[in-house]
């Protein structure tokens, strides 16, 4: 592998520990890494709002939010994103599952409610998103970039066993742990994105690392020529698309890995 000058990294369950926050270890040798003029990229299914808390005091230049749907500057310059179309509104405005919670459809600045959904709920995304919620009007359809659905760790495994089937056609179906069901385009992908990411900024595949540890990371362990980094506590399917495998997230496997790489 050449000089590493893209770091891309999962941050839920690959990052971050299991309190969700990034440790003093990691802060450090990222900030190393910057100063080397490495561009350290999260790439995560959440909106920039919430990425921004992950890293303080690290100065970073982009992100890849949303799965891919949205790459973005860290002061909010939308550079690429993926909308969604009428018919595909329209289609999840269609859709009932009584045992989830949802459809939460999320643009750039802020998530839609096509239903009123009670006090406690529409706080508890606003938290987790670090961002706004509002009513969806027809006026806000072409805001939107993923749609998420939140149930029971038991609904996860009946969606992807049968209601799965009926989403395929229209979006790329992810899930980032057993009680979030993701939808974004299907050309709006972690692997896509930072495709598209790496073109602008002119550099080599080779030049180019990627951790993961959960489904929605598939497509980015897919990209041609990249190195692919496994976490210790990866599932098997990310494991076996890895050229390594680090410690866990608890274990600060990403930072691990690349101390190889400071000077």
């Amino acid at each position: 592998m050449k000089q590493i000058k893209l770091v891309a990294t999962d941050l839920d369950g690959t990052l971050l520990g299991s309190d969700r926050k990034i440790s003093e270890n990691t802060k450090q040798v990222l900030q190393q890494l910057i100063k080397q003029g490495v561009k350290v990229v999260p790439l995560s299914g959440r909106p920039r709002s919430s990425i921004k808390e992950v890293f303080p005091g690290i100065d970073l230049e982009y992100l890849i939010g949303y799965n891919g749907g949205l790459i973005q500057k860290m002061d909010g310059t939308i550079i690429h994103q993926s909308i969604f179309s009428e018919e595909q509104i329209d289609f999840l405005l269609s859709l009932n599952h009584p045992f989830a919670k949802g459809p939460y459809l999320l643009g750039a600045n802020h998530f839609y409610l096509p239903k009123k959904v009670s006090k406690f709920q529409r706080e508890l995304c606003e938290t987790m998103w670090k961002m706004k919620s509002r009513q969806l009007t027809p006026a806000d359809h072409y805001k939107i970039i993923k749609c998420e659905y939140h149930g029971p760790r038991i609904f996860g495994a009946h969606f992807f066993k049968v209601i799965k089937p009926q989403l395929e056609p229209y979006f790329d179906v992810t899930s980032s742990g057993g009680w979030t069901l993701e939808m974004t385009n299907h050309d709006a992908t972690k692997g896509n994105a930072l495709e598209i990411l790496r073109k602008k900024l002119g550099l080599d595949p080779s030049e180019v690392v990627v951790f993961g540890d959960n489904l929605n990371d598939v497509s980015a362990f897919r990209v041609p020529g990249i190195t692919k980094v496994a976490m210790g506590n990866a599932i098997d399917e990310i494991k076996d698309l890895a050229d390594d495998v680090t410690l866990t997230n608890d274990q600060d496997g990403v930072a691990e890995f690349l101390k190889q790489y400071c000077n």
